[in-house]
């Protein structure tokens, strides 16, 4: 997770960030179509050098998108709210992953 986001462009990933991109590795895993490091690194060659908050956006739409393309989510809704947690964290600029909003966050159940 470090490495790939060392090639968007990010050295010292947020917590937050690097708790997404890592969540979605254990999730979807490595490899295929929906896989974090290539789209980390398909961004990068986009890109090139970007505000860590843009990437993160971006993976996030992405993350959203792929969580319901792929097997790893059933129902997709899962994938959604998982996406979701770390969407509603980045709207409070929780990049530091504060416990008290994490917990408000993390609120949802797996179907």
């Amino acid at each position: 997770a470090a490495n790939a986001l060392k090639h968007a462009g990010i050295s010292s990933p947020s917590p937050l960030t690097l708790a997404a991109v890592i969540d979605t590795l254990i999730n979807q895993g490595i490899g295929g179509k929906w896989c974090a490091v290539k789209w980390l690194d398909a961004f990068h060659k986009e890109d090139g050098d970007v505000l860590e908050s843009k990437v993160l956006k971006e993976f996030l739409e992405w993350k959203r998108e792929a969580a319901t393309k792929n097997n790893h989510n059933d129902p997709p809704s899962n994938g959604e709210k998982r996406t979701d947690m770390f969407i509603d964290l980045m709207k409070e600029d929780a990049f530091k992953l504060p416990l008290p909003l994490c917990e408000k966050a993390v609120k949802w159940r797996m179907r």
